[in-house]
């Protein structure tokens, strides 16, 4: 597959953090930390800091026929398989918890990791379980920002929860929260327990 180096390198351009390719620095590192097995390699690594950074790696694989995967930090999955010749959308850059004590719900990045939720959660004396899944904003396949919602996109949201199939990427999560007591009444006095990894 010939890929043009300017269209690569316009993409390099747009994203914030960056457009890796073998024997870039970075690349290997996100290679092995999203491919347990070490088996496939893609041929770009896009590191996503921000919903437009997917938009535009999204454009740039449909324009050049690239498979795509997605590694993000594993709350609604455990990681993704790696793509060969294709284009890896690194999604740890995405990683801010925002929690809302008040409200007990938390905005959450779609490449942070459960450690990142969990202390930042547990700073406020709350917690969540993997099935509290609110709403979440996605970037679709063509490019689109759609949020599921009980209001909104309903069947996006259900098939979300469900962890199954590929609907987009998503870039935000809205969990709810729960008192830390709430989970050491219902499972002992373990850490709360989470689905997912």
């Amino acid at each position: 597959m010939t890929i043009t180096s300017t269209s690569a390198k316009e993409l390099r351009f747009r994203l914030c953090g960056g457009l890796f390719e073998p024997g870039d620095p970075g690349f290997a590192e996100a290679c092995t930390l999203f491919d347990a097995m070490i088996g496939r390699r893609p041929r770009f690594v896009a590191r996503c800091t921000a919903p437009d950074d997917v938009i535009a790696a999204l454009a740039f694989a449909r324009e050049e026929g690239l498979e795509v995967a997605v590694g993000a930090g594993g709350l609604l999955a455990s990681g993704s398989s790696l793509c060969d010749d294709g284009l890896l959308l690194d999604l740890r850059g995405m990683c801010d918890v925002d929690v809302d004590a008040e409200r007990c719900m938390a905005r959450v990045g779609g490449g942070a990791a459960w450690a990142q939720v969990d202390r930042a959660t547990e700073a406020h004396g709350l917690a969540t379980t993997g099935d509290n899944l609110l709403a979440a904003e996605v970037v679709t396949w063509d490019g689109r920002i759609v949020r599921a919602s009980a209001d909104e996109n309903q069947e996006l949201l259900w098939a979300l929860r469900g962890g199954g199939g590929s609907f987009g990427v998503v870039t935000l999560l809205e969990l709810a929260l729960h008192p830390l007591g709430h989970f050491r009444n219902h499972q002992g006095d373990g850490p709360a327990h989470r689905g997912g990894s």
